[in-house]
């Protein structure tokens, strides 16, 4: 029997080596700890206090890792849009919306 050589990394993500995350999602988490670490020194050196200074930045980061870890480390490519269109909107993101196709195409017609 003839084997098929399967290439692996089709459609896989990136990821860098040691860390456990896809790459996009590290770059992410990244850019929240450097955005905080600015908020806090704006803060800061706007005159607020210590805790009035960390907290934006925490949360940013926070935020930033709940939405990472739930939404889309190990998902496919688009599902935290979908997920996020399908609370807000009550449909799925890619389902067309058939009343306002209606709506449009009514005003088609003479």
């Amino acid at each position: 029997m003839d084997t098929i050589p399967i290439n692996q990394s089709i459609g896989a993500k990136p990821r860098i080596p040691g860390i456990p995350l896809d790459a996009d999602n590290v770059l992410l988490v990244i850019a929240s700890v450097f955005f905080g670490v600015g908020l806090f020194y704006g803060l800061s050196n706007a005159g607020y206090g210590f805790r009035a200074s960390l907290t934006p930045g925490v949360l940013l980061f926070l935020m930033t890792c709940l939405w990472v870890f739930w939404l889309r480390q190990g998902k496919p490519a688009s599902y935290d849009v979908d997920f996020i269109q399908t609370k807000f909107l009550g449909k799925k993101g890619w389902e067309p919306d058939f009343h306002a196709i209606e709506q449009f195409e009514s005003h088609l017609k003479p």
